[in-house]
């Protein structure tokens, strides 16, 4: 990929080759975090599409203040997205399809052994989405796309200490559903 500033920059010109560039490079975040919220695959293809078409529209009000702060935008309106999905669609179950699953192995350095069958990453990401929607989004933002406190807060809107309180919060309650379906034992929790 060519330089993101330089990508960001010809996109605001009316480059829409710039911009898909872009787009291609950070579909797999955007998406990946949409699944991770919603536990459907064509949903969480709908809100990434719908994330590059804001993303798109609203690019000429967007500053890069620091390195990373695109990707962080993007997963900000993903959050804020998934999150008015979340709402609308509140007493909806959420079923997931055959082949779709948590790729949660490499990134929750606390479960790695837990999520190395498929069988069991489906038992993580049922538990996942029964976390309350702003704990399964810092847990995801945290463990799975590998951003810091400081990201999140910014993503989220909400202070530093109310970041980390959701991320422990939401992983003592993963834990003990995680416990309470016998897929967790003696594995240490990473709990900060």
């Amino acid at each position: 990929m060519e330089n993101e500033l330089d990508l960001i920059a010809k996109a605001k010109k009316g480059n829409k080759y710039a911009f898909g560039e872009l787009a291609l490079f950070y579909r797999k975040n955007i998406c990946g975090l949409a699944y991770r919220f919603t536990g459907n695959l064509a949903t969480a293809e709908d809100i990434t599409q719908d994330v590059l078409v804001r993303a798109y529209t609203s690019l000429s009000g967007f500053t890069p203040s620091h390195p990373g702060a695109f990707k962080s935008w993007l997963l900000t309106i993903t959050s804020r997205m998934c999150i008015d999905h979340f709402r609308r669609k509140r007493n909806l179950e959420v079923e997931l399809q055959p082949g779709q699953e948590l790729a949660i192995s490499e990134t929750l350095e606390s479960l790695p052994e837990i999520v190395a069958r498929a069988e069991t990453r489906q038992i993580v990401q049922e538990a996942l989405l029964r976390l309350p929607p702003n704990y399964r989004m810092a847990v995801a933002l945290k463990y799975l796309e590998d951003l810091d406190y400081r990201q999140i807060a910014e993503i989220a809107g909400v202070p530093l200490g109310t970041v980390g309180t959701w991320i422990r919060r939401g992983l003592l309650l993963l834990r003990a559903d995680l416990q309470g379906k016998g897929v967790v034992s003696d594995v240490q929790f990473a709990v900060r």
